[in-house]
């Protein structure tokens, strides 16, 4: 059985650590953490790398900018070519359904299984 692969976004420890804990204790998954779009993109530079992964879930709100503004959806699907879902993830109240674009589902900041994820 082939391991998953997920990358989170998030710049909030607590937010991160705690879906990270809970995507690995639902099934066999290997989780990325990034603490910013531009930690991502100093890391994953290549097709080949961000296929790497299932799924990547990033958050909205990020101290004084959020996902749009750095136009992190159009980097991972148009420079990178990814091929897999890419999730947004906040708060309800943060996010208006205009910046779905990009986005294959917008999700309440809540913890999620892989099951849960696969299923969107």
């Amino acid at each position: 059985m082939t391991r998953e692969k997920i990358a989170i976004i998030e710049d909030d420890p607590y937010f991160a650590s705690n879906l990270k804990m809970k995507l690995q204790m639902s099934a066999d998954t290997d989780v990325d953490l990034y603490i910013s779009p531009d930690d991502f993109a100093e890391k994953i530079t290549s097709n080949e790398d961000v296929n790497l992964y299932s799924f990547i879930i990033v958050d909205y709100l990020y101290g004084n900018f959020n996902a749009s503004h750095k136009g992190i959806s159009s980097y991972i699907r148009n420079d990178l070519a990814y091929t897999g879902k890419i999730f947004l993830w906040t708060l309800e109240e943060e996010c208006n359904i205009r910046v779905k674009g990009g986005y294959d589902a917008i999700l309440p900041k809540k913890y999620f299984t892989l099951n849960q994820l696969k299923g969107i």
